[in-house]
């Protein structure tokens, strides 16, 4: 019976350290894949350039990511992890729902401003490239869940505490926000900031102050 238990430990022992071992070469493949993307960009960057610096075989790559698409995937999921411990460091200090949703649009904006190279590869591939078969993306998947689940809690806590408007449809204000923080960006980054000025009959000095002026007018109670 002990000889069973012990073959049975030693083969649970050899599957985690495979697990490990497997896990610990996807991180290194994603860390030799953003170091080249963040480098070269995403278009001059090629597969066989992640693999000498990863120092693996092309195809072995490829037996973790099926193509350069799926790796940008991965690299934005890293970045979305990151912005995900910024919200959360920041909500304590808020007093209202209201205030937490300032803190969140200041945080995306803050943290896309500090790492612009993951803000090109976030408005380069985003929901739209998702595969519901693929690890990545739905790796991807879950973290926008999070960032969702976390917009719906604050907008709930807002409508409960007074400061946002009860009244108002908390998905179409919550997309609209997302969209617009990433319409601004990608305005930021095209280096056109007279549209701004041309589309939205608001002044405001940088691009936390466009969308917190219009959150006020839409939902602040």
């Amino acid at each position: 019976m002990s000889n069973s238990n012990d073959k049975e430990m030693k083969k649970m022992g050899i599957t985690d350290r495979r697990a490990r071992e497997k896990e610990q070469r996807r991180n290194d493949i994603i860390d030799a894949a953003e170091r080249i993307f963040f480098i070269k960009g995403f278009e001059e960057a090629t597969i066989d350039e992640v693999a000498e610096l990863a120092e693996l075989s092309k195809g072995t790559i490829y037996l973790y990511f099926k193509s350069k698409n799926d790796l940008a995937l991965a690299i934005n999921t890293r970045g979305q992890k990151k912005l995900m411990l910024l919200f959360r460091s920041m909500l304590p200090g808020c007093h209202s729902g209201f205030e937490k949703l300032e803190g969140i649009v200041r945080s995306y904006i803050d943290f896309f401003n500090v790492y612009p190279d993951y803000a090109k590869l976030a408005l380069k591939f985003g929901p739209f490239h998702l595969d519901k078969a693929d690890q990545t993306s739905m790796e991807y998947a879950h973290e926008l869940e999070n960032y969702y689940t976390l917009l719906f809690s604050v907008f709930d806590e807002g409508i409960k505490d007074g400061s946002i408007n009860p009244q108002v449809d908390k998905k179409s204000v919550i997309s609209f926000i997302w969209g617009s923080i990433l319409g601004i960006m990608k305005l930021q980054q095209l280096g056109d900031h007279e549209i701004l000025n041309r589309w939205l009959d608001i002044k405001a000095v940088n691009n936390f102050e466009y969308i917190s002026k219009m959150m006020e007018q839409l939902i602040k109670r």
